[in-house]
């Protein structure tokens, strides 16, 4: 091993160890404990479930809104805490026993954002330009959005893993030489990593449905080489039948239920569809149009302002280079962008499995820049790389201390159980993830969450049952209660599309109620709809914001 490649891997641990404590770090945020049995994150007791089937002797996790890979993934994380004797599940499911399977699944989305730092600052080793991968694997672990989901029991990052997988085996595609890819010579130095790459694609859509666009890249590197006339036509349908082939075979085996339990799996995918097409409530009502949205706001939290503009200069520079490799990536991330912004649902995650790719092209860009003959240029990529560092490190370090301090959740909860007791307290919706934990159960049905609100013994909750009752100005105006509170989750979208409901409810609000106490949560960016940028909603899960309100007096 030489000096420069030594230097290299040294630094490659380094920045492991810095996107392993970043993503560790906040682990136990919201975990389970004797006040709420689910985590604040609205998905993750969804997404457990699927799990604990699996864990519990089914073959399949009967749920389809994603595909399944990652949910055997969180189960066999299970057993082995099972097999230590580190999870020990009796008839009924305890505070405990929920704590340790929600970090076995947090802990699988940690595991695997810690590898796809790997695999960026690989690919880059791969493409003979070590400082390609080290800052592309540097601007991927501070990306924000990266940092926060890592620690989600959710699909995304898994799914951003196989993305850099696919095209980390996808370089060893790309040849200098006429390819024969069935020779004896070319077995094992191009046509296996051809293989793995589309088994990597399969395993891509078996965490999440479109990470079959993944397959572009691969595909993109062949047609290159045979526009290069190094591959002949039929190698390549050859080739790409194969592709096919070992994908939809992947994802098969991957995702199970669409035999085991073709009713359920119909009806969950086509609800996604639709879903995809209705609409999520208000969150996404008048947000323009979706490519421009994904940018404005997903990609300017998420990644930051300089890194998103730097991606998108990088993504028209990738298409001028003689590089094959940037040029495929290029083309899945204009594909996928597309696919993750059209839908009438825009959530910020959306965009994680392309972080992988943003990362690399803009570290080709800037590092390409750089070792031009030129002083303006290499200042320019100097800068821009430092730019990137700076306020990405700098939201990384807000990101994980939002996540390591106490939810402002409980911290309204213990405020009011301590100094307000047994309090009447008008709730605009039922209580949820978004509120402090009056109920524990919050992973059910909103009617069921409904009778247990009715059942809390600390206050006096009340509220609506019905979705189309929320926000009630007529039932506060008749129940008069004394307080009044509400989070910034609930409110926000609502105040933003300017919800009549809404506004009549907090007409009532301002000309009887003023403000008790108001309880700012440790966040990474603006959560006020006034504000031209505003934080992505499923970026708002951590820290909401609330407002006490106490009935004025005579």
């Amino acid at each position: 091993m030489n000096k420069k490649t030594l230097v290299f891997f040294i630094i490659f641990f380094i920045i492991i160890g810095i996107s392993a404590y970043l993503n560790y770090s906040g682990i136990k945020w919201s975990l389970p404990n004797d006040s709420h049995y689910y985590s604040y994150h609205p998905d993750e007791g969804i997404n457990i479930g699927g799990a604990i089937r699996i864990f519990g002797g089914a073959k399949e996790p009967g749920f389809y809104n994603y595909s399944s890979l990652y949910f055997y993934l969180v189960a066999y994380a299970l057993s082995f805490s099972s097999s230590f004797g580190i999870l020990n599940l009796g008839e009924t499911l305890t505070a405990d026993n929920l704590r340790t399977i929600y970090m076995c699944g947090r802990m699988t989305s940690v595991i695997f954002s810690v590898l796809t730092v790997a695999l960026v600052m690989l690919t880059g080793y791969r493409l003979k330009r070590k400082k390609i991968g080290l800052a592309a694997g540097l601007f991927c672990a501070l990306c924000p959005i990266f940092i926060m989901h890592s620690k989600f029991i959710a699909v995304d990052i898994t799914c951003g893993f196989f993305v850099a997988l696919t095209i980390f085996l996808s370089t060893y595609l790309i040849k200098t030489e006429n390819i024969n890819p069935f020779a004896k010579s070319e077995r094992k130095t191009f046509l296996l990593p051809l293989i793995l790459s589309f088994v990597a694609v399969g395993l891509a859509m078996g965490t999440k449905y479109n990470g079959l666009i993944v397959f572009l890249v691969p595909l993109c590197v062949l047609i290159f080489s045979l526009i290069k006339k190094q591959l002949s036509i039929k190698d390549f349908i050859l080739l790409f039948i194969m592709g096919g082939a070992f994908t939809l075979i992947t994802f098969l085996i991957t995702t199970p239920g669409l035999f085991l339990n073709t009713g359920q799996f119909i009806k969950d995918f086509t609800y996604e569809l639709n879903h995809m097409k209705i609409g999520h409530g208000d969150e996404f009502v008048n947000t323009g149009l979706g490519l421009i949205y994904t940018f404005k706001e997903n990609m300017y939290w998420g990644m930051g302002l300089i890194f998103s503009i730097i991606s998108v200069i990088a993504l028209i520079y990738g298409f001028f280079t003689k590089n094959t490799l940037i040029k495929s990536v290029g083309i899945f991330i204009i594909i996928y962008y597309i696919s993750a912004s059209m839908g009438q649902v825009r959530f910020a995650r959306y965009i994680i499995p392309l972080l992988p790719a943003f990362s690399l092209i803009s570290a080709f860009m800037l590092v390409d820049i750089y070792q031009k003959n030129n002083k303006i240029y290499k200042t320019f990529a100097v800068i821009g790389i430092l730019i990137i560092l700076g306020q990405n490190g700098w939201s990384a370090f807000r990101t994980d201390m939002s996540m390591t301090v106490l939810d402002n959740r409980d911290t309204v909860y213990n405020t009011l159980i301590s100094d307000y007791k047994k309090i009447t307290i008008g709730l605009p919706t039922v209580p949820w993830f978004y509120s402090p934990p009056f109920i524990k159960e919050t992973s059910v049905m909103r009617s069921q969450r409904y009778d247990f609100a009715k059942e809390c013994k600390e206050f006096n909750l009340l509220c609506q049952e019905e979705e189309k009752d929320e926000w009630n100005s007529e039932f506060l105006i008749e129940n008069m209660p004394e307080y009044v509170l509400i989070s910034s989750i609930e409110e926000f979208h609502k105040k933003r599309v300017g919800n009549k409901n809404y506004e009549e409810y907090m007409k009532v609000i301002n000309e009887n109620y003023q403000p008790e106490q108001v309880w700012k949560g440790f966040n990474i960016g603006p959560t006020e709809p006034t504000n031209k940028y505003y934080l992505p909603s499923d970026m708002t899960y951590i820290q909401p914001d609330f407002t006490l309100y106490k009935l004025k007096k005579d």
